[in-house]
């Protein structure tokens, strides 16, 4: 797939707080000061920020990945990451009627949690329905590897959520050699939590049995997904907005004065979806 942004602003693109909140409660959990890891990359977080720059989020991950080579971080992170990490694109997919229907909505909005790092392809044949992740070229290895490993695993969670239950006859498939499980008993232990994943395969996908797409959902609910589906429409123009028109033009848009005045930083900064910092 290819970006809509210039490699340098690829890289200051705002991806939710959720990402790399859920990153860092991995961190803690294998014995990292969070203070201390934040601090090393100019990291100040603000109260009620809800957007970071991706640079921010690939610097801590990749430190993690560093500190824990062994370990099956971006799993981790997949594993623990809500599906309200999403934002409204989240919301709409708990509400959804079925686990179709739910796939239909990640597919157009996608683009909304992970902008041009990844995109989302859903297929069917007889046996499963596939989702199939593209990864923008210019993230590289090992960050790419780690990128895909927490999407697919965050994708197998949010459905489970959905569904109250483990999906049964699912599978994570990954188009590289297993890398983490030295032994047999450790890619045992590993499928108990993370479910089936499946190395060399020829696409990183996760798919679901066919016979699963149309089972009723426990908390399916018409009129909460229309709202969200309404956000996740303003959300799409915000950000067709933001990668078709430089920042600054963007800004020199919404300088525009009301009876209060001219918005402030704050109100410029929720408006593009960036923290008042980046701004």
């Amino acid at each position: 797939m290819e970006s809509p942004l210039q490699p340098d602003s690829w890289l200051k693109q705002p991806v939710p707080m959720p990402y790399l909140t859920t990153t860092l409660e991995v961190g803690c959990a294998w014995g990292i000061d969070k203070e201390q890891l934040l601090a090393a990359f100019d990291i100040n977080l603000e109260d009620g920020q809800v957007h970071i720059p991706l640079n921010n989020l690939l610097a801590v991950i990749l430190k993690l990945h560093e500190c824990f080579p062994a370990q099956p971080l971006a799993l981790e992170i997949g594993q623990r990451l809500s599906p309200t990490a999403y934002g409204s694109l989240g919301f709409a997919m708990l509400c959804s009627d079925t686990l179709d229907d739910c796939l239909n909505i990640m597919s157009r909005y996608w683009k909304l949690i992970n902008m041009s790092v990844s995109s989302v392809t859903i297929t069917s044949d007889s046996r499963y329905c596939t989702a199939t992740l593209d990864i923008n070229p210019w993230l590289m290895e090992p960050l790419r590897r780690l990128w895909i490993e927490a999407s697919l695993t965050s994708w197998k969670r949010c459905f489970e959520v959905l569904c109250g239950e483990r999906l049964e006859g699912s599978e994570i498939l990954l188009a590289y050699p297993q890398h983490y499980f030295s032994e047999p008993s450790q890619l045992t232990r590993a499928e108990q939590r993370y479910g089936v994943i499946r190395y060399n395969q020829t696409a990183n996908q996760f798919r679901i049995p066919i016979q699963l797409l149309h089972q009723p959902l426990p908390m399916a609910n018409i009129l909460h997904k229309k709202m969200a589906i309404e956000l996740c429409e303003r959300d799409a123009q915000t950000l067709d907005r933001i990668t078709s028109h430089p920042v600054s033009q963007q800004v020199k848009a919404l300088l525009v004065p009301s009876e209060t005045g001219y918005p402030s930083f704050e109100q410029l900064a929720d408006a593009l979806c960036v923290s008042v910092r980046t701004l």
